[in-house]
């Protein structure tokens, strides 16, 4: 790595993006509003520095901005195209997995500890139906038998309370 991308790396990721916005705002008056201020001839000189900080702070700007908007919005779509495919699941349900499903409704949601092993708790899982909590470190073994924890999504338990013919 050279000196540029190294000194970019480090400018980037340690100003806070507080710092960053200030030095775009203060170029930026001092570019484009020293006239009517009356202090062109003050910051004029420096007018090359100016437009290298100004340009870099918005740079940057313009990155973290559209990297927190894209990741918001690729999340959100996800999101959208799980439901989407975990409503379509839930009217395709063996009986096995409506029987699970069954004892969630009936208990509103609450955990059900169980063996990852099991094929119909495993395919409500892989299907976005059901959610393992995180485990803390060192809790691999949850209980006795090495059950473990698992969860109904909450848009799925609604779905479920609303279509109980699902169930039957």
């Amino acid at each position: 790595m050279n000196w540029w991308d190294s000194t970019l790396n480090w400018l980037t990721k340690t100003i806070p993006w507080q710092v960053v916005f200030g030095l775009f705002v203060t170029t930026g008056v001092l570019l484009f509003l020293s006239r009517p201020l009356g202090i062109y001839d003050w910051a004029h000189p420096y007018r090359g520095i100016e437009i290298a900080v100004f340009s870099f702070s918005g740079a940057v700007l313009l990155a973290n901005t559209s990297s927190s908007v894209g990741r918001w919005i690729i999340k959100s779509v996800h999101d959208w195209r799980m439901r989407s495919h975990g409503k379509k699941y839930l009217h395709h349900l063996n009986p096995e997995e409506k029987a699970f499903c069954k004892r969630f409704v009936e208990t509103n949601g609450s955990p059900l500890p169980h063996n990852p092993a099991n094929g119909a708790i495993s395919s409500l899982l892989a299907n976005g139906i059901l959610w393992q909590p995180q485990q803390g470190w060192g809790q691999e073994h949850q209980g006795r038998d090495w059950l473990f924890e698992f969860n109904i999504q909450r848009w799925a338990l609604e779905y479920l309370k609303a279509h109980r013919e699902l169930l039957s």
